[in-house]
C-alpha cells in the first residue's frame, strides 16, 4: 500500500474507533480500532521517512501530526510526543509552515498535559472541565 493509502486506512478507522467510543462508553473495544489507526499511520510514515524532505514534506510532517494525534487518543503518550517532537522538528527545519508548527505545539502540550493527568490517576471526560483558584495571574492549559 501507499502511504496515501495507508494513511485513508487509519483515518477510517480513527473515525470508526471515535464513533465506537461514543456508543459504547462503557466498552473498550474502540481501543483496538484505535490501535489499529495508529499502526497504519505509523507505516505510513515509515515508507516515507527514508526519502528527501523535497521529496516529502510537508506530507511527512501532517502524517506525524495524524499519529500523535490518534496516539494521544489511544494513550500511548511516548509515542505521541515522539511523533509530535518529530512533526515539530521538520515544520521548522523543512516545512516552513507555521501553522504546522502551532498545531504540533498545541498537541505536544495536549500530550504533557493528558500525560500528567495520568500519572496522578485523574481522567477528564471530553466534557468535564477543571477549575484551579490562585492567587495571581496563574495561565495553564485545561485549567480555568
Amino acid at each position: 500500500m501507499t502511504p496515501k493509502q495507508l494513511h485513508t486506512v487509519a483515518m477510517e478507522l480513527y473515525v470508526k474507533a471515535l464513533e465506537l467510543r461514543e456508543e459504547q462508553r462503557t466498552s473498550d473495544a474502540w481501543r483496538e480500532l484505535m490501535q489499529q489507526a495508529l499502526d497504519k499511520e505509523m507505516e505510513s510514515i515509515a515508507l516515507l521517512r527514508n526519502h528527501s524532505a523535497e521529496q516529502v514534506e510537508p506530507t511527512l510532517t501532517i502524517l506525524l501530526r495524524s499519529a500523535a494525534t490518534i496516539a494521544l487518543e489511544c494513550g500511548v503518550f511516548d509515542e505521541a510526543r515522539r511523533a509530535a517532537v518529530e512533526g515539530l522538528y521538520r515544520s521548522v527545519s523543512y516545512s516552513g509552515s507555521k501553522g504546522y508548527y502551532y498545531e504540533l505545539f498545541g498537541l505536544l502540550d495536549r500530550v504533557e498535559f493528558d500525560w500528567h493527568l495520568s500519572t496522578i490517576g485523574v481522567e477528564l471526560d471530553r466534557t468535564d472541565i477543571q477549575m484551579s483558584l490562585a492567587s495571581g495571574l496563574v495561565v495553564s492549559p485545561g485549567l480555568v
